[in-house]
């Protein structure tokens, strides 16, 4: 599945105006948690930041690739994604299958 987010670009920009690049990324990152449910915020901050754990990061990621829709994590489609063997949640489709 692929989301539809506008990006912001994180090139190198806003150096014209005095601004590092990494300003450029604050920004993008401000803008997105903007944007994300105050219910997944703070995972997506620490992934965001470096903080998080890489498990957690992950997490964060399908998240914000299905639209922060947690069954669509479990009923993911994309096998050619890198972390597709990695995704959260793998255990709760098991679980559902079994009952």
């Amino acid at each position: 599945m692929f989301h539809a987010w506008p990006e912001v670009r994180l090139v190198d920009t806003d150096t014209a105006e005095g601004r590092p690049a990494q300003d450029a990324r604050s920004v993008a990152v401000a803008r997105r948690l903007e944007r994300i449910s105050p219910a997944y915020r703070a995972g997506y901050s620490r992934a965001a930041d470096g903080s998080a754990s890489p498990r957690a990061a992950i997490k964060s990621f399908c998240l914000e690739c299905v639209c922060y829709i947690r069954k669509e994590i479990t009923a993911c489609t994309a096998v050619a994604c890198p972390l597709w063997l990695y995704r959260p949640y793998q255990d709760a489709a098991e679980d559902e299958a079994g009952e």
